[in-house]
């Protein structure tokens, strides 16, 4: 009786796992085909962190993000999302999003102070914008990869302490 238990379970398992799978392809599906405006004027669409990270990093080449962190450039300094491109959020943003290096295919993750205001700019300059929920504290958070000052950090060292970050 204990075996077929094992058994069973492995089941159940096995389908939590194509669900799991199954769920975040989706989201990754969706924020890639996320409409250029969002329905809702007031709000963009947004993506929790590991979505982001595969957008990303994991799909394929033609439909890869770019990371936009909008946060100042201090705080840019002491870390920020691996291969993200700063241009905070300020008074010169438009100029700034006007001089950024072109983004092909125009796909942006934004994350930082007022990310949903920032990615409807964005979007209006051609851009395809979603938002990062939580931003860089729920991306560090959650152990994906950061780089501080252009060096990848090693994750082993990252005690958690935000007074080290």
């Amino acid at each position: 009786p204990m075996m077929m238990m094992r058994g069973v379970r492995r089941v159940f398992l096995s389908d939590d796992v194509s669900k799991l799978v199954r769920d975040r392809v989706a989201s990754v599906a969706a924020a890639m085909d996320a409409p250029s405006k969002a329905p809702d004027p007031k709000v963009a669409a947004s993506v929790p962190p590991d979505v982001a990270s595969d957008l990303l990093y994991e799909v394929g080449w033609e439909s890869r993000h770019v990371y936009v962190d909008l946060r100042t450039s201090e705080e840019f300094g002491r870390g920020s999302p691996k291969g993200a491109i700063s241009v905070p959020y300020d008074s010169d943003f438009d100029e700034k999003v006007r001089d950024m290096v072109n983004v092909e295919p125009g796909r942006l993750i934004v994350g930082g102070p007022k990310a949903t205001e920032a990615a409807k700019r964005l979007d209006e300059f051609g851009y395809r914008a979603v938002v990062l929920e939580g931003g860089f504290d729920k991306w560090r958070a959650d152990g994906l990869p950061i780089e501080v000052d252009g060096m990848l950090e090693d994750e082993d060292e990252d005690d958690g302490d935000p007074s080290k970050w």
